[in-house]
């Protein structure tokens, strides 16, 4: 809930980003600025959850925290490894929805003509 929420309420912001990444000019109307909302928010939603269970997996899973001292810099850059994995993997399973809705953002089009289109590519 969080990823879909915080990616609802940076919409905008995310529409100015890939039009100027692509050389394109902002939108003259409202709506215009929540082009890609559908796919940005599964895109963000899914990251955030895969992220965060992928996570939880590894921190509790993995022997070296039974083991480990609490606090300790070799505990806190395991953990920081482990949630960086967590992280890119989330980010690699999703980036087919955040692809999508770029494509949406920088042609102006619905999610079926993004699929179409990008599937022509």
């Amino acid at each position: 809930m969080a990823g879909t929420t915080s990616a609802g309420i940076t919409r905008q912001l995310d529409v100015m980003k890939v039009l100027h990444q692509v050389g394109r000019n902002l939108p003259t109307g409202f709506s215009d600025y929540f082009m890609g909302i559908d796919m940005g928010c599964v895109a963000q939603g899914a990251c955030f959850a895969v992220t965060l269970l992928l996570n939880a997996m590894l921190q509790k899973l993995v022997s070296w925290e039974k083991r480990s001292k609490k606090g300790t810099i070799l505990t806190a850059f395991v953990a920081l490894c482990f949630s960086t994995i967590a992280a890119g993997v989330g980010e690699v399973l999703t980036s087919p929805c955040g692809v999508i809705k770029n494509y949406q953002i920088a042609n102006g089009c619905g999610m079926r003509s993004a699929c179409v289109g990008l599937w022509g590519m």
